[in-house]
């Protein structure tokens, strides 16, 4: 099967031979989910279809401002949240670029908004949003940046607090400010070093 010239040149940095169907969308068999590789216009038209995983895949590909290991991740976690947590604000520390937020709320609109928390509000925060709501103008307005330490910020008790890649220690003071307020908590740990975090 012949292949225009942008496959090809993906199949030198991902080698395929055919493809495969994941949640219906079709992504070459050795796509790489976990590589850093920035997402851009071009790695786009690997996400086929309508699914809702296929339309945000694209949008955030647009951005061209995330590693393609990042939008895996995020949605995964948030999938896995809004099967059991559903409705609450969503609070999420150790934000980055705020992707799991925005997942959040499409997957559950009735979650009214969602705050984002770190040290320093990266640029690709605001590209990834002006993005986002473009192709989906609902979600407006609906996520907001605090630049703080997380021990700083106001957790409300009916709130969902969520982090994806909250490095070592910071996954334990994530989980301890979500119990502090009250709140559910989803976490997915990063580099979670034995020496320096509880260990229960």
């Amino acid at each position: 099967m012949a292949r225009c010239g942008w496959w090809r040149r993906l199949e030198g940095r991902d080698p395929c031979l055919y493809s495969k169907r994941r949640e219906n969308v079709t992504l070459p068999t050795m796509f790489d989910r976990s590589s850093r590789r920035r997402l851009n216009q071009h790695t786009a038209r690997l996400f086929e279809g309508e699914t809702l995983f296929a339309r945000f895949a694209r949008t955030v590909c647009e951005a061209s401002c995330l590693p393609r290991k990042e939008l895996f991740e995020a949605w995964e976690v948030a999938k896995r949240v809004r099967r059991h947590l559903r409705g609450a604000p969503i609070v999420e520390l150790c934000a980055g670029h705020g992707l799991l937020s925005y997942a959040l709320l499409l997957l559950d609109p009735s979650a009214e908004q969602a705050t984002c928390v770190d040290v320093r509000r990266p640029k690709s925060f605001d590209r990834l949003g002006v993005t986002l709501v473009e192709r989906w103008p609902q979600l407006s307005g609906r996520v907001h940046y605090i630049e703080d330490d997380l021990a700083a910020v106001e957790i409300p008790a009916h709130a969902t607090v969520v982090s994806v890649h909250a490095c070592g220690v910071l996954s334990d003071r994530v989980i301890d400010r979500a119990l502090a307020a009250h709140a559910r908590v989803a976490v997915m740990p990063c580099c979670h070093a034995l020496a320096v975090s509880d260990d229960g």
